[in-house]
């Protein structure tokens, strides 16, 4: 047996040995690809052997992300050292420098100065090739903004950024007044080339050609708004991290502010504070219409109704991405959750739903039936009421009376819950155009472990105490085939490690902006 396993294995590797150097570097870049933002993966490839060190160090693509380990380097001397190799080895290829100090520990004494050293080295062997860095993104605890602005500004003629984060999260909310910025920011006013930007704990200048605009703990005034989005009129994606109700008390009177560029939000809230009931709790959505909006992504405790107001009447919701979300119970009162549902069932061009860490109750029910279930108590060793198990003579009744997102066509769900996979199964049953179902493993095994069918019914699996109650002395209350069932319906896929997409990008280290 282990002589054979032996064999396995040395004809594996004699495979791999024999792959032409094109497809074993194909395949280091789809790895560094995949691992960018977890491991060093050019590095792991090119201890493996003296072939794959030298295939990996004349394959420019794989060095192009430069992100210094910056809890590793203890001098400057060091960080030129190890930023040096990854500029020499990704050629004359645009690059990406990535400077994110969350990986340092704060408690050691001196971690401020070496941390300061530590970037400053990054950014003196980085000048040399300053026309090839398309994307900055910075991280810092330690780094002031003046310490900033004295390794900008030497090379900033040679500068082309397309993208920058300036991340300083020791410093108070992010503002973003005309007129009122940090002097110490105004080097990127004069970034033409400059089309996404993140903020946080900064205030920045206006930045005239963005596409894509990020910004953590934003509060804003009416005049802000406005100025922000005459003079970057090409803005496509808005991320809003811990958005706050406007500085101001809108009249009644105010112009709704058209953003035609806008093609993707997302956002979560920030706890609201006593000082900001004055306004109302009312949100920068109030003012605007999006046109063209089709991406839209919501996390957590957010009232999406009285946030959004009547901002996306107008728009065409294709994908909508809601994280984190409360359970229907959760909520204070009942009306919020009915106004939710009604506004997000109204998006009848939705193809793609997401579902992440969030109860889809109510969400894939028709809303007569949400609000049916918001009034019921429900039971999880139970079969569900009527109201959840219609056959196909209710199905052709429901469909002629119309279904909310029955133009879906792909929906995933990130659920733990047998209960919630028994509303997916009755949502994809009633709607013909869903060609796939997203699901992790948990929820796979609810399909084939805690469900029954009986018909076009689905329902958990009862208990030993409640089968007779339930079912009689003779039944055996249904067939344990439901991943069968809705495998014939649409392609079940394994749903991988859930994100939060756009607002993931603060996660360590950042990411690129879409």
């Amino acid at each position: 047996m282990e002589q054979t396993d032996h064999h396995i294995a040395t004809a594996a590797i004699s495979q791999i040995k024999d792959l032409p150097n094109e497809i074993l570097a194909h395949i280091f870049l789809i790895g560094t690809e995949l691992y960018s933002h977890e491991t060093y993966f050019p590095i792991i490839v090119s201890e493996v052997c003296s072939h794959w060190r030298h295939l990996a160090h004349i394959t420019p693509f794989l060095w192009q992300t430069i992100i210094p380990p910056l809890h590793k380097l203890s001098t400057g001397a060091d960080s030129v050292c190890w930023t040096e190799k990854w500029l020499t080895r990704s050629q004359t290829l645009p690059i990406s420098v990535v400077i994110d100090d969350r990986s340092c520990i704060p408690q050691v004494p001196g971690t401020d100065q070496r941390s300061r050293d530590v970037i400053s080295g990054v950014f003196l062997a980085t000048a040399r090739h300053v026309a090839r860095v398309y994307r900055l993104d910075i991280w810092s605890e330690h780094l002031s903004l003046d310490d900033l602005r004295q390794m900008i500004l030497p090379d900033l003629p040679n500068i082309n950024f397309k993208q920058i984060s300036l991340c300083f999260p020791y410093i108070a909310n992010t503002h973003v007044h005309a007129g009122l910025h940090d002097i110490r920011l105004d080097w990127l006013s004069e970034m033409v080339s400059l089309k996404k930007v993140r903020y946080r704990g900064v205030r920045p200048p206006l930045v005239p050609n963005l596409t894509s605009l990020a910004i953590h703990s934003f509060q804003a005034s009416y005049s802000n708004i406005e100025t922000l989005f005459n003079s970057s009129p090409n803005i496509r994606s808005l991320v809003l991290h811990k958005l706050h109700p406007l500085i101001t008390a809108i009249s009644p009177f105010t112009r709704e502010i058209c953003v035609a560029s806008l093609e993707a939000v997302a956002v979560s809230l920030a706890p609201l504070l006593p000082s900001e009931t004055v306004t109302g709790g009312v949100y920068m959505f109030s003012l605007l219409t999006m046109p063209n909006l089709t991406y839209l992504e919501v996390d957590g405790e957010v009232p999406i109704s009285s946030v959004f107001r009547s901002s996306l009447s107008s728009s065409n919701i294709k994908t909508l991405r809601l994280s984190r979300r409360p359970s229907a119970s959760a909520w204070s009162t009942q009306s919020v959750v009915m106004a939710d549902l009604k506004l997000l069932h109204s998006f009848t061009g939705l193809r793609n739903i997401e579902l992440i860490q969030c109860a889809p109750e109510g969400l894939l029910s028709n809303t007569a039936d949400a609000q049916r279930t918001l009034t019921r108590k429900a039971s999880i060793n139970f079969r569900p009421s009527s109201t959840n198990n219609r056959g196909l003579g209710e199905i052709s009744h429901i469909a002629q009376q119309g279904l909310h997102w029955s133009n879906a066509t792909c929906i995933k769900v990130d659920t733990l819950s047998a209960e919630d996979i028994m509303h997916l199964c009755r949502f994809v049953q009633l709607r013909k155009n869903i060609r796939a179902v997203y699901l992790p493993k948990a929820a796979r095994r609810h399909l084939s472990q805690s469900l029954l069918r009986n018909g076009n019914i689905i329902f958990q699996k009862p208990t030993f105490l409640n089968r007779k109650t339930l079912y009689g002395e003779d039944s055996d209350g249904g067939t344990n085939d439901v991943y069968d069932w809705l495998n014939r319906l649409v392609d079940i896929r394994l749903m991988g490690t859930p994100s939060f997409v756009m607002l993931d990008g603060e996660k360590y280290p950042l990411q690129e902006l879409r």
